[in-house]
């Protein structure tokens, strides 16, 4: 639809023209003005296309050289005009194409407990504890796609190269055709991480491309800033908390903590700046009792432990 006819569309719907549809296209853009309500966002990209669309029709205008207010005026009518396309077009996905929530299974792991999942290609996910994944009843699409909501899983993909498998997380995307790998999204961690077993696996941010993967590389993205990095791990290590064993490396304070919570369902704390900022590196079994694992961990800077209730604090 192009400006013209929804300009017609919006004369239309003024004087009670309008059709259901029609009305339902005009209220979604008027609604859109209420960001927070409507949950409608332009992302970066958007935003230069529409950034580039205004000079471009500012350029086209015949003999006028608009400048100060009237040239401000001008902009934003096509600010907003280029806008309301585009939220016509979020409308139009949100009401006629994006799934219903019954066509998903949600899958989701309690502490302490993980989970095989079979998909409907016959690809394997394995969620690690307190984790939340979505996944289509069917893959009936061009792509094989799911969400991992909060948590960790190690996926095993069947290959297909007519139909790209994505996993999608709060900050990235992850797309392979056929492979073996890690993905890690705690909401209480500080950064994404994905890490590759077998394949080759590409890490995208919206449309942006960021880096390509191959066997035993990881990429960690930092959600704050947004910067990332690719580095040469272990990947058997990173997975092997599908064995029931944990692998930290120079972890920090709140990453010990987040394993600690997810297998016994105890919360970590010390009031002590110092140890704040001790690194640890160990390897945690989760068939230990907590007792056992609470005294190596103890044990590694010379720290005491005392628990209240379900807090252990470190001093």
């Amino acid at each position: 639809m192009d400006l013209q006819k929804f300009n017609k569309l919006l004369n239309r719907y003024h004087k009670g023209e309008a059709n259901e549809t029609e009305k339902a296209l005009v209220d979604a853009w008027y609604k859109s003005y209420q960001a927070e309500e409507s949950g409608v966002s332009l992302d970066d990209l958007q935003k230069e296309q529409i950034r580039l669309s205004i000079q471009n029709r500012l350029a086209e205008l015949p003999g006028i050289k608009p400048s100060g207010s009237v040239r401000r005026l001008i902009l934003y009518r096509v600010a907003a005009s280029l806008l309301l396309l585009a939220v016509v077009g979020v409308f139009y996905y949100t009401v006629f194409w994006k799934r219903p929530s019954d066509a998903y299974s949600f899958i989701a792991t309690a502490t302490g407990k993980i989970e095989k999942v079979v998909l409907p290609d016959g690809s394997v996910a394995w969620l690690n504890a307190s984790s939340k994944i979505r996944v289509p009843k069917t893959f009936d699409g061009a792509t094989r796609e799911v969400f991992l909501d909060e948590g960790e899983a190690f996926f095993e993909v069947k290959r297909n190269e007519h139909k790209p498998f994505k996993v999608h997380t709060v900050a990235l995307e992850v797309q392979v055709l056929g492979t073996s790998f890690n993905v890690k999204s705690y909401a209480a961690s500080a950064d994404v991480k994905v890490t590759v077993s077998t394949g080759s696996v590409a890490v995208n941010r919206k449309v942006e491309r960021l880096a390509t993967l191959s066997p035993d590389q990881q990429f960690s993205y930092e959600k704050n800033t947004g910067t990332y990095s690719v580095n040469t791990v272990n990947s058997g290590n990173e997975q092997a908390w599908k064995d029931g064993d944990t692998y930290l490396r120079q972890a920090t304070f709140d990453e010990l903590a987040l394993v600690l919570k997810n297998t016994y369902g105890v919360s970590l704390k010390t009031k002590d700046p110092v140890i704040q900022k001790y690194q640890f590196t160990l390897r945690l079994h989760g068939n230990v009792p907590v007792e056992e694992t609470l005294q190596l961990v103890q044990s590694i800077h010379n720290t005491h432990y005392r628990k209240e209730g379900n807090d252990v604090i470190l001093y």
